[in-house]
């Protein structure tokens, strides 16, 4: 009877959730869940996708690891042209990137002469408390992505109780971001000394990019000073993260599980775009998250198709010194240039095979 009772408590939960994210979406104007994800989707609709033929989609280890206006002056050296911009978002899960995606080319103002997307391989799937909180939670909650979600995740770990609370957290996501952004964020800013907050336009630099350093004014909040100083009293974080990759690479810590629906997720996306002439490439980059599960993830897609930065990374020398990294998940500005420079190459490399083999 309680477990009935339970599980009734949490569809009407579902329910009542669900109906409030789609009506406040019609009050509210577009994008007041996440305005700096929508502010970038705007810029770029209507400043650059009409000439763009190259987008990066991924989390903060995108964005803020590869400057376009840099990867595109190198490819201009080797006689690839590419004029890309940057669409990733902070803390991108698998099923966001996705939506993200699929919103995107459902606008008439897509990109027409798409050559390549780029996409970050994640399949982070959970919330926890701790990451409830973040500003992109809310804006794709819909009964096509909240059903996805579920089976995404209950291929992953098919536990009622794990789904249950999921779900739970997934959709109280809207609730706490209706807060902390758009119409609620307005409210709470009386409240808040504006000068600890990060200017919008700052997240909004050299096409979508943003170069994560520890001198710009947004930067001096707790939150990145804790995160910053955190690396630079642990000397050795740096070498074991970089160890930890090296291992895997090796084929130590290796684990074979595979969750279907993500790779399956991966390979739909690559074969749908190459029916439109878009060339997906899977990219896995230097990141502390890097595991045996995300490496044989990796494995299983198609060759031609994926870019293993997290190994490349670690074979330069420059990346090996904390002078180069903001924190442990984080390359700074200085770093960006390194990691740049040598995912150019690869992507160079990629289309001179490609070339190759169509030839």
């Amino acid at each position: 009877m309680q477990i009935r009772r339970f599980l009734l408590k949490t569809l009407v939960f579902v329910i009542v959730l669900v109906t409030i994210n789609r009506s406040l979406g019609l009050l509210f104007s577009k994008g007041w869940e996440n305005p700096i994800y929508f502010k970038k989707r705007e810029v770029f609709l209507n400043d650059y996708a009409a000439h763009c033929n190259t987008i990066f989609y991924g989390s903060s280890r995108t964005y803020s690891h590869i400057d376009p206006v840099m990867f595109d002056s190198l490819n201009a050296l080797s006689a690839l042209h590419t004029d890309s911009y940057m669409l990733g978002t902070s803390s991108v899960f698998f099923n966001e990137l996705l939506y993200q995606i699929d919103a995107l080319f459902k606008d008439s103002r897509a990109p027409k002469n798409l050559k390549y997307l780029f996409v970050e391989l994640d399949d982070y799937l959970r919330l926890t408390e701790r990451n409830l909180y973040t500003p992109r939670a809310s804006y794709y909650i819909t009964p096509h992505t909240i059903v996805r979600f579920l089976r995404t995740f209950y291929a992953d770990e098919p536990n009622v109780k794990s789904i249950l609370k999921q779900t739970t957290y997934y959709l109280s996501s809207m609730v706490v971001n209706f807060a902390q952004s758009g119409f609620g964020r307005s409210k709470l800013d009386q409240l808040i000394n504006p000068l600890l907050e990060p200017q919008e336009d700052s997240w909004i630099l050299r096409r979508g990019h943003f170069a994560l350093s520890i001198d710009r004014p947004e930067h001096r909040q707790s939150g990145y000073i804790e995160r910053y100083n955190a690396l630079r009293a642990d000397t050795t974080a740096l070498q074991k993260a970089l160890d930890l990759i090296k291992s895997l690479d090796s084929g130590i810590n290796r684990q074979s599980s595979i969750n279907p629906l993500v790779l399956n997720g991966y390979r739909n996306l690559i074969s749908d775009f190459k029916s439109r002439g878009v060339h997906v490439v899977v990219v896995l980059p230097m990141r502390n998250g890097v595991d045996g599960k995300l490496k044989t993830l990796y494995d299983a897609l198609p060759e031609g198709h994926k870019i293993d930065m997290s190994s490349v990374a670690t074979q330069i020398p420059e990346l090996h010194t904390m002078s180069q990294w903001f924190d442990i998940g984080h390359l700074n500005i200085h770093g960006v240039r390194f990691y740049t420079q040598s995912f150019a190459q690869e992507v160079q490399k990629l289309n001179k095979n490609l070339s190759t083999q169509i030839n």
